[in-house]
């Protein structure tokens, strides 16, 4: 240690217990080692109220369910604007079988009474009993056209209604569709919340697991590193420590610094000799110091 080199006894005497404290009976407070603590991320996860699983539930199925309300209601745009086309499409179709029916028959009359015509029974009952037969047989097959394409009238005008009441009750069938889709939406969307929070949950948990490991280490690292401090504080120096620590070189320093300030060797040796407690200090250099003051003296 660095010290002041004494021109007083009193401020050798001072400066040897100074040397005593430092080197033998020093007692510093325990430090504790300083651990850099765990300190690890958490997940911060705030769980989404019901209401704003609701919202995201209508969110995610609404626009599925608008899409395919349109995509049906199109089909069913599409089969009336068919039936409508197939509509014309047999009326021109009926009509014209109506009228090659008229000319078939037309042509089937004039052929009849031009026969009768020309064997001279124009007049008499037998054309017109043909006549009549030729016009309940036209009138039998318009009968039949009329009947068949009735029929296929009525189907396609019943198509067209069941698909205009088809478009008309779209908005409630879907919205039915949807509130069921929305609902079994937000039971899964619950499911994940849960999921959700016991995952964050035990993640966290893990986290604060370790900390507190690490915490609790750190506490036993330093309750053992004290009771080593602890357990050298009462364990007295050996004398090649306290060599090798430097402990009799400052004494030796300390008192010769002082003894040298005085000129006269017999004089020295004399002041010296009468300090026992010096050997309190020097131990078993005493005797050596002791002797080089009294060669010095030349006694």
């Amino acid at each position: 240690m660095q010290f002041q080199t004494p021109t007083t006894k009193q401020e050798m005497y001072a400066t040897l217990r100074t040397i005593y404290n430092y080197y033998r009976i020093r007692m510093d407070g325990y430090t504790p080692t300083t651990f850099t603590p765990l300190d690890l991320d958490r997940i911060t996860f705030v769980a989404p109220t019901d209401t704003e699983l609701t919202v995201k539930a209508a969110t995610l199925t609404a626009a599925k369910n608008e899409e395919r309300k349109a995509k049906r209601k199109a089909e069913l745009e599409k089969e009336i604007a068919l039936s409508n086309a197939k509509l014309s499409d047999i009326t021109a179709e009926e009509n014209a079988l109506l009228a090659a029916i008229e000319e078939k028959y037309e042509e089937s009359e004039e052929k009849i009474r031009n026969e009768a015509l020309r064997r001279g029974y124009s007049n008499s009952s037998v054309l017109l009993s043909r006549l009549a037969e030729l016009e309940s047989a036209k009138n039998a097959e318009i009968v039949k056209i009329t009947a068949e394409y009735a029929g296929k009238r009525s189907d396609l005008n019943a198509a067209i209604t069941s698909a205009t009441a088809a478009i008309t009750a779209l908005p409630n069938y879907y919205s039915d569709v949807f509130t069921a889709e929305k609902n079994a939406k937000l039971s899964e969307l619950k499911d994940e919340r849960v999921k959700d929070t016991i995952a964050v949950n035990k993640y966290n948990s893990a986290q604060d697991e370790k900390e507190q490991k690490n915490a609790i280490s750190v506490a036993i690292n330093n309750a053992e590193l004290q009771l080593k401090f602890l357990a050298l504080q009462t364990s007295p120096f050996t004398k090649e420590q306290l060599v090798e620590m430097g402990y009799y070189e400052d004494v030796l320093s300390c008192i010769t610094g002082y003894f040298d300030t005085i000129s006269s060797a017999g004089t020295r040796y004399t002041e010296f000799a009468n300090e026992s407690k010096l050997v309190f200090y020097l131990e078993d250099y005493y005797p050596d110091v002791l002797y080089l003051y009294r060669t010095l003296a030349g006694l």
